[in-house]
């Protein structure tokens, strides 16, 4: 056989039998051992050609967040004995969802117990919104009270789920005084909604100096314009809680 002819007959075979390194059309990249030439590792199984220098991961659709209920943070009262026995009450609760879910219609039942565990007297109150990553709170007197020595809170709202942004309400220039029958809590009150708040409770909350809540109160303020100027609120209480040395001020619609 000539020599010219027996070289090309080699070269045909070794064609045949898959001779030779691996083809650059066909890249097959996992996530242990990316290709050193790709910019970006694609998923386990993506497929680059020579033509293609970058693979982006496909984008899933974004799920709401899960709602998640109600937080009560705090709470705590003074008992103020004598003929007519009342307590002072202070209640802070948080919508922890930072988004997506307005708690509507809040109705808190606040319970008061003797040492026996006995209902002595509740209180039902209502928050018609917690905006979503806020804090709202509740404070006021209840009477009938008479060997009071505990107080329960129970919680429960409606949800609406929202996907805009919320306005909030910004206290300033608190004041904590007081005489010898109240203590008083005063400010300015403002917001930067959309629209004007028609109306609006104001909550203090008084703590100790151990940082316990030991009571609260509340004033209402009617048709707050978003604006520079907010609004005064007074929040008196009623009767004097001597061991208060702090306040905090929250508002709701």
């Amino acid at each position: 056989m000539p020599k010219r002819l027996a070289i090309l007959l080699i070269a045909l075979l070794a064609a045949a039998c898959g001779g030779g390194s691996p083809s650059a059309s066909t890249v097959i990249l996992s996530s242990s051992a990316p290709s050193p030439t790709a910019t970006k590792p694609g998923p386990s199984t993506a497929e680059l050609t020579p033509a293609a220098t970058k693979v982006e991961p496909t984008e899933e659709p974004t799920q709401p967040a899960e709602q998640q209920d109600l937080k009560v943070l705090e709470y705590g009262y003074t008992h103020f004995p004598g003929d007519t026995d009342y307590v002072q009450y202070g209640v802070i609760l948080e919508n922890p969802n930072k988004s997506g879910w307005l708690a509507t219609y809040v109705d808190v039942t606040i319970a008061f117990l003797d040492k026996n565990g006995d209902v002595l007297t509740t209180e039902d109150e209502t928050i018609s919104n917690a905006l979503p990553g806020q804090r709202v709170a509740i404070g006021s007197a209840a009477f009938d009270t008479e060997g009071v020595t505990k107080m329960s809170v129970q919680v429960d709202a409606d949800w609406e789920e929202i996907d805009y942004e919320v306005g909030e309400f910004v206290p300033s220039h608190l004041r904590l005084s007081g005489d010898e029958y109240s203590t008083k809590v005063t400010g300015i009150m403002m917001c930067n909604f959309d629209k004007p708040q028609e109306y609006v409770t104001v909550v203090a909350i008084l703590r100790n100096s151990s940082g316990r809540v030991i009571g609260g109160d509340h004033d209402i303020i009617e048709n707050l314009r978003c604006n520079s100027t907010g609004k005064a609120f007074s929040i008196e209480t009623t009767g004097k809680i001597r061991r208060a040395v702090k306040a905090e001020v929250y508002a709701s619609t």
